[in-house]
């Protein structure tokens, strides 16, 4: 009786290393069955793909032009307003954006007498001094020689691909739906019925 116990005992340490190895040699690995979760992830992971190609030079693109004069933010006067929020509703600071304002006018001045067709879409004065724009990818570099302009950066655009999982894997792990009607208005209650009282704290 004795010996079988010592045999017991040594085949759960033998069990228990085994594991153990198993763990150490795969970390990564998880011994449990896959949940709804975990299908979802990996359907996702091979479907879901990124690649960025290179605009033909027909196509149109997005782009965000900063001029060369510096931005309102770089002329915040600190010693004289407390936030940068104050001082952008200050008539000093719109004085600046006026300015800013002309100066940009006179740059897409410059780009329309070129033969860059572009369609200019917002302004920018506070935290940059620019605007953005669309046109042809052929005209970008066109677009980055006209006196006034410091840089061009091409905007990426990006779509999130529909991903359609494999339903049948999740058909054993779906609950039921509680699909129990709701009224639409609720009971009307008497204006002589007695009102229960909220307490405003923790007696």
């Amino acid at each position: 009786m004795k010996k079988v116990f010592y045999s017991n005992k040594r085949m759960g340490v033998a069990i228990l290393s085994v594991l153990l190895c198993l763990c150490l040699a795969f970390p990564g690995k998880s011994l449990a069955a896959p949940t709804s979760e975990s299908k979802l992830s990996s359907f996702a992971k091979k479907k879901v793909t990124t690649s960025i190609n290179t605009p033909k030079p027909g196509d149109k693109v997005h782009v965000i032009v900063e001029l060369d004069d510096e931005p309102l933010i770089s002329s915040f006067p600190s010693k004289t307003y407390s936030t940068a929020s104050e001082y952008i509703k200050s008539d000093a600071a719109k004085n600046k954006v006026a300015t800013l304002r002309a100066k940009r006018n006179k740059v897409k001045k410059s780009i329309n007498s070129t033969n860059i067709a572009i369609k200019y879409k917002w302004d920018y004065s506070v935290m940059l001094n620019g605007f953005s724009a669309e046109l042809k990818y052929k005209d970008v570099e066109k677009l980055r020689k006209v006196n006034g302009v410091k840089r061009v950066i091409l905007s990426r655009m990006f779509s999130v691909p529909e991903i359609q999982p494999n339903m049948a894997d999740l058909e054993d792990e779906t609950e039921p739906i509680d699909v129990t009607p709701v009224e639409d208005t609720p009971p009307e209650v008497p204006f002589d019925a007695p009102q229960q009282e909220i307490p405003f704290g923790d007696d």
